[in-house]
C-alpha cells in the first residue's frame, strides 16, 4: 500500500492577507504563515497519513533546503513532506508537473489532492481556498474527503 499526497501551494493557502499583514505589523518576513492553515495541513497528514509535495512557485526562488527550513520555522516539520518533496519544473502548467511528479511515482501513491487558490474549481481532486483567507476549516473538510473517500468525524484517526 503506498500512501496520499497533498500538493500544496503557498501564496494563498499558507501566506494570506492576514498572516502577511500580521507578520508585516510584528516586523516578520513575509514569509510568515497563516497558523491556522498550518494546523488544518498538518492535521489533514496526521489523520490521512499524506505527505506533502510543494507545487508552489516558491519553489522556483527558493533551494530545497531553504524551503524546509521556511516550513519547520512555520510550524511544519520535514516529517510531513514526501522525500521527493518538489514537483519538477517543467511548465507553467501545475497540472502538467504534477501530473509529471506523479507518473515519477506510478504505483507509490493511493491518492492526492491539489490545495491551491489557483487550480480549477471543477477538477475533482482540487481544493481551491480564498486568496485572502488561505485554507480554512470547509477545505479541510473536503480535502479529507477526497484523501479518504469519507466525511470527516470528530475524533476519527482513520489512517489510510
Amino acid at each position: 500500500m503506498g500512501c496520499s499526497v497533498i500538493f500544496l501551494d503557498i501564496d494563498g493557502v499558507l501566506v494570506t492577507t492576514r498572516s502577511f499583514a500580521s507578520g508585516k505589523d510584528a516586523g516578520q518576513s513575509a514569509s510568515s504563515f497563516d497558523q491556522v492553515g498550518v494546523g488544518l495541513v498538518k492535521e489533514l497528514c496526521d489523520l490521512t497519513g499524506a505527505k506533502i509535495v510543494v507545487c508552489s512557485s516558491w519553489r522556483l526562488s527558493h533551494t530545497t533546503f531553504d524551503l524546509v527550513d521556511i516550513f519547520d520555522s512555520n510550524g511544519l516539520a520535514s516529517k510531513y513532506f514526501h522525500s521527493d518533496m518538489l514537483t519538477p519544473e517543467l511548465s507553467p502548467s501545475k497540472y502538467v508537473e504534477i501530473d509529471a511528479w506523479l507518473e515519477g511515482h506510478r504505483g507509490e501513491i493511493d491518492g492526492y489532492v491539489i490545495i491551491d487558490d489557483q487550480v480549477s474549481m471543477s477538477d475533482p481532486c482540487a481544493v481551491v481556498p480564498n486568496y485572502s483567507d488561505g485554507i480554512q476549516w470547509r477545505d479541510f473538510l473536503r480535502a479529507y474527503r477526497i484523501l479518504t473517500g469519507k466525511d470527516y468525524k470528530e475524533g476519527a484517526k482513520d489512517v489510510c
